[in-house]
């Protein structure tokens, strides 16, 4: 299995990413050494995870708003000034 909560099978989640990769009208942006600091330095002081903000932080100069339920983007966009919009409209958690 791929991902923790919903089951998606490892040969369909490869696919998906290889789709993603593929597609050139997604923007990707690479992880920088530098955002990898700020994520280890985030970590600890706010407990949460360290991948949570390897998502966020790559693409926070590059939204004014992201979409997400889980609710440490919540606090990690409070942290950095961006608004997180929860498209479920109920926030579970911190």
């Amino acid at each position: 299995m791929a991902f923790r909560g919903l089951r998606v099978p490892l040969w369909e989640a490869l696919a998906i990413v290889e789709r993603i990769l593929e597609d050139k009208s997604i923007v990707k942006v690479s992880i920088t050494a530098d955002v990898i600091r700020e994520a280890l330095k985030e970590s600890p002081e706010t407990r949460i995870h360290v991948w949570d903000f390897l998502c966020f932080l790559p693409v926070r100069k590059f939204v004014d708003i992201a979409y997400s339920s889980d609710p440490h983007f919540r606090v990690i966009g409070e942290r950095y000034g961006i608004e997180v919009v929860n498209p479920v409209g109920r926030w579970i958690g911190p």
